[in-house]
């Protein structure tokens, strides 16, 4: 019996070894917030989100959810403030439900932070074994994906991450839909793309909700492409095949609006929904920030006050960078130079 134990644990760890060891990193990588009274620390300046945002926000959240409840207003803020409409505490994301509501404070909030880089790994490398490739490419390119400048640089904006991680699960989902057509991939994706718009970032759940969008259509680019239809059936496939499409933006919508509803309505109420389209270009991505992929500092460092761009022309430096290291960028530009001989890039 023991030795029939032994040997099914040996044959998971060969079989799921990147897995554990994708867990195994997450808590290395975060060793010193797990063992240890700290917390990541991650500043533009003089302001820092898991201070000034982040932090309050979370613990707020424990104290309603561990009284059985909902933080839909908050007397701690100035003279009162509809937390749960303003989005970014996340109320309704369920992990968020999970650990706040049956976890100590602090300890939950790391906890979140190496749940949420695993997942960001774990999600890149099932996406791209699903493109047939290697064990230990696969691997490569979820550590280089989880741990890229996007995601050190928004340590600080944990609700931006907790959305981020989703996106490789949805791509993976709709690779999925294409290849078997099952219905099933329909809600999943639906589904996820909620999870993600509760986690607290509306910006990246429009971003992959556009690539899905972008996604549907771009297939059907290629399949007229390729079998030159002629115009009228190609009309006919296309209000076909985008029917999946629509069912899952439907879905995605209903199960969002329970926050959506409200955080609309607020927007409404406050000056962000007063814009002018100047205000909304504000911190737009400059080129010249596209160095950033070679060298994350080559403008300089915030933390030791040597950045020296001007934040209204060239952003906030941690919502920035692109750095994903020198030898992955190497493989991403040698990967476009051969696509014609691959079959994913």
């Amino acid at each position: 019996m023991l030795n029939k134990i032994i040997n099914t644990i040996i044959s998971n760890i060969k079989k799921y070894w990147p897995v554990y060891l994708i867990g195994l990193l997450s808590i290395v990588y975060f060793s010193k917030i797990i063992f240890n009274s700290f917390i990541p620390f991650s500043s533009n300046y003089y302001l820092s989100d898991i201070l000034d945002l982040n932090l309050p926000f979370k613990s707020l959240l424990a104290d309603f959810l561990q009284n059985n409840s909902l933080p839909l207003w908050s007397n701690e803020i100035a003279t009162g403030y509809p937390v749960f409409a303003e989005g970014q505490i996340g109320s309704l994301y369920p992990l968020n439900i999970l650990l706040y509501k049956f976890l100590p404070f602090i300890f939950a909030f790391k906890v979140s932070f190496v749940l949420h880089f695993f997942l960001a790994a774990l999600f890149c490398y099932l996406l791209v074994r699903n493109y047939k490739l290697s064990k230990i490419s696969s691997l490569f390119a979820a550590l280089v994906f989880a741990c890229s400048g996007f995601f050190i640089g928004h340590l600080g904006q944990i609700n931006v991450v907790n959305a981020a991680v989703w996106a490789p699960l949805i791509l993976l989902l709709l690779n999925l839909h294409y290849r078997h057509k099952k219905i099933i991939y329909i809600p999943l994706i639906s589904l996820f793309l909620a999870i993600q718009f509760l986690a607290g970032h509306v910006q990246i759940s429009y971003y992959t909700t556009m690539c899905v969008i972008i996604y549907f259509f771009w297939r059907e680019i290629k399949i007229w492409l390729i079998f030159r239809l002629p115009l009228l059936k190609s009309i006919k496939s296309l209000a076909l095949n985008m029917l999946p499409l629509l069912y899952i933006l439907i879905l995605f919508v209903l199960l969002i609006s329970v926050q959506l509803l409200p955080t609309y309505y607020l927007a409404n109420q406050s000056w962000h929904g007063n814009l002018t389209m100047e205000q909304n270009l504000e911190f737009s991505y400059h080129p010249d920030n596209l160095l950033t992929f070679i060298n994350p500092f080559i403008y300089g460092n915030p933390a030791d006050n040597t950045y020296d761009k001007n934040v209204d022309n060239y952003g906030i430096w941690s919502e920035n960078i692109g750095y994903i290291g020198i030898l992955p960028l190497f493989f991403a530009v040698l990967g476009l130079w051969s696509k014609k001989k691959r079959c994913y890039m």
